[in-house]
C-alpha cells in the first residue's frame, strides 16, 4: 500500500511539475492574438537605453517610454538612464535591455564586427525599429582664441560619458585628424560636462549629439558660447575615412549663442532591439509610436523627423516586426534594410 501512495505521489509530482514547466512556457509568449485584429499583452516589462539625463537623448526616449506606457495595455517600459549609444549597445546585446537610443554608426559597426573595441564582439543580430533624428558633431567653447579644433591640442576637451556617442564620436574624429593623442580627455555626463566648462574646469565640449541639449541651453543662458567649425577639409577628410557620417548643417535658431548655420558632420540616431524580440511585440511598439507621434513631437523637437520614410537614414536592418508595419504602412523599405528573417 505505502509503495502505491508512493508512486502515486511520484506521478501526482511530475504532473505537478510538467504542468508548472507549461505554464512558464506559457508565460514566455508577450501577446495573445484576439482574433478580431487586435493584440493583448501579459504584463511585459521592457528595459529602455536612453542616455545621461543632461542630454536631448534622454528626454527622446522618455518621450517614446511615455507613448507606449500609455497606449499600449499590458506593456510597461521602464526608461534607464546610461551613459548612452555605447554603453546602450553592450546592454541591448547582454540582454540587459530590450530597446535602446544608439548612434545608426555605432549600431551598424557592432553589426559587421568592425572597430570594435577591447572585449567587444560582433552583434548581428541587432535591428531597427524606426530611424530617430539626426546627430549633429557640435565643438564648443567659451576661449575665443579656439577657432579651429586643431588648437586642441594640449587642452582639456570634455567628450561626454565614456563610451556613450559623444565620446565614441569625438575620439574617432579627433583621431582621424591626428590630435586626440595630443587632447586631455574628461570623461563626464554630457550635462557635467558643459558645467565644467562654465565652471572653467575644461577648455571645449566636442561629440555627435542630439539637438538641442538642455544642459548647453542653460549654459549659453549666462555665457558667450563660442562654435568652433570644421574647415571643409577636415569634414572631408571625415566623411571619407567614416561613410555614415555625412555633411549636415544644424540650424542658427536651434541655440541662440549660434548666429548662423552650423555646417559640421552628423550621422542618424535610431531605436535598436534584438531579432530576438518577438516581433508581435516589434509591431506593436513600432505602430503605437508613430499612431501617437504627436505626442512625441510635443516631448521633444526631434519627433517632427521621427518618421517612417526615414528609415533609410540608417543602414542596419529592419526588426522583422517593425517591418511588418511598414509593409503595412506602404513604406518602400530599402532592400539593405529587410530583416534577413523576411527573406
Amino acid at each position: 500500500m505505502m509503495k502505491k501512495i508512493t508512486s502515486l505521489l511520484l506521478a501526482l509530482l511530475m504532473v505537478i511539475s510538467m504542468a508548472a514547466c507549461g505554464s512558464q512556457d506559457a508565460g514566455k509568449e508577450p501577446a495573445n492574438d484576439n482574433g478580431d485584429g487586435t493584440t493583448t499583452f501579459n504584463n511585459v516589462k521592457i528595459s529602455a537605453g536612453s542616455g545621461t539625463s543632461g542630454g536631448g537623448q534622454y528626454v527622446y526616449v522618455g518621450g517614446i517610454s511615455s507613448i507606449i506606457n500609455t497606449h499600449l495595455d499590458g506593456v510597461e517600459v521602464i526608461l534607464e538612464a546610461t551613459k548612452g549609444s555605447g554603453e546602450n549597445l553592450s546592454l541591448l546585446q547582454n540582454g540587459d535591455l530590450e530597446i535602446a537610443s544608439i548612434e545608426s554608426s555605432i549600431a551598424y559597426n557592432a553589426m559587421m564586427g568592425i572597430d570594435l573595441g577591447e572585449g567587444e564582439s560582433a552583434f548581428p543580430e541587432i535591428r531597427c525599429l524606426f530611424a530617430s533624428l539626426p546627430t549633429y558633431f557640435i565643438m564648443t567653447t567659451l576661449d575665443g582664441s579656439l577657432t579651429n579644433c586643431e588648437q586642441f591640442a594640449g587642452k582639456n576637451v570634455a567628450f561626454g560619458p565614456y563610451t556613450g556617442s559623444t565620446d565614441i564620436s569625438s575620439r574617432a574624429v579627433f583621431s582621424c585628424l591626428g590630435i586626440l593623442d595630443d587632447i586631455k580627455v574628461t570623461n563626464s555626463g554630457w550635462g557635467d560636462c558643459f558645467t565644467a566648462m562654465g565652471d572653467g574646469l575644461v577648455d571645449a565640449v566636442t561629440g555627435g549629439s542630439i539637438h538641442p541639449a538642455s544642459a548647453l541651453t542653460e549654459l549659453e543662458a549666462t555665457k558667450s558660447v563660442k562654435w568652433v567649425r570644421f574647415t571643409d577639409e577636415q569634414m572631408d577628410k571625415l566623411t571619407t575615412a567614416y561613410p555614415y557620417y555625412k555633411h549636415v548643417t544644424l540650424s542658427a535658431d536651434t541655440y541662440s549663442s549660434l548666429t548662423e548655420d552650423y555646417d559640421t558632420i552628423g550621422a542618424w540616431q535610431a531605436m535598436y532591439a534584438s531579432a530576438e524580440m518577438d516581433d508581435e511585440l516589434a509591431y506593436m511598439i513600432t505602430k503605437t509610436v508613430f499612431e501617437n507621434i504627436a505626442e512625441l513631437q510635443a516631448t521633444h523637437s526631434g519627433g517632427y523627423t521621427t518618421t517612417l520614410e526615414n528609415i533609410g537614414e540608417q543602414p542596419v536592418p529592419l526588426h522583422n516586426g517593425a517591418y511588418r508595419y511598414y509593409q503595412e504602412m506602404g513604406i518602400d523599405v530599402p532592400a539593405e534594410l529587410i530583416p534577413p528573417e523576411a527573406k
